[in-house]
């Protein structure tokens, strides 16, 4: 598989316009799904089956479902929706929905810049 990485400068700028949650997903590498009792859930339920769908605890505008049968197991995966405004801009993409490519490592280094603006930093003596 051929993988196109962001350019890092891109990943910044991009990262600019994102919210605190949309950074610390992309920083962290993951979303935080809520448990199932939560208003973030919602389940609705079919003929032999129940789609999860769930929105992402930090607010990013991810969201994803999957379906599971009336004896509890997940015969769809868990898939990703990005259809909501806040998760379109989350994306890599240019004005034409076209990819600028997966955030690599130089990509993160750039996303924790980002991260850093505005956090309280504690300067520690240096050792003689």
């Amino acid at each position: 598989m051929n993988v196109t990485w962001a350019d890092p400068n891109v990943v910044a700028d991009k990262a600019k316009q994102w919210t605190e949650g949309q950074l610390a997903c992309r920083f962290n590498k993951f979303h935080a799904w809520p448990p199932l009792k939560h208003g973030l859930t919602v389940v609705t339920q079919g003929p032999g089956w129940w789609e999860v769908r769930q929105w992402c605890t930090r607010r990013c505008g991810v969201a994803r479902k999957a379906i599971f049968n009336m004896s509890g197991y997940k015969v769809r995966d868990w898939r990703p929706d990005y259809s909501s405004d806040a998760a379109k801009q989350y994306r890599m993409l240019d004005e034409d929905g076209k990819s600028l490519g997966r955030i690599g490592t130089d990509g993160q280094a750039a996303l924790f810049l980002v991260s850093m603006t505005g956090v309280t930093v504690t300067q520690m003596p240096e050792e003689t």
